[in-house]
């Protein structure tokens, strides 16, 4: 039964037409996720869309590791 529900999820997201193209986001990638663990809700109307961020590097700590220690005055 779980087997045919995530078939029914993975051939609704197709159809949507989420494999088109690459995958450029976690959105995208959360999406896909989404609707083929939905399976068979999907046509019954739900239209799941995920958000998400991604962490940023800051600018001024310049690829320094939390607590790591950076000289000073060089």
């Amino acid at each position: 039964m779980l087997i045919l529900r995530l078939i029914a999820g993975t051939v609704a997201a197709g159809q949507r037409g989420y494999y088109s193209g690459p995958v450029e986001n976690c959105n995208q990638v959360a999406t896909i996720a989404v609707m083929i663990v939905a399976g068979p809700l999907n046509y019954f109307g739900m239209n799941a869309e995920i958000a998400c961020r991604t962490p940023q590097a800051r600018a001024s700590s310049a690829n320094a590791l939390p607590g790591a220690h950076t000289p000073r005055g060089t």
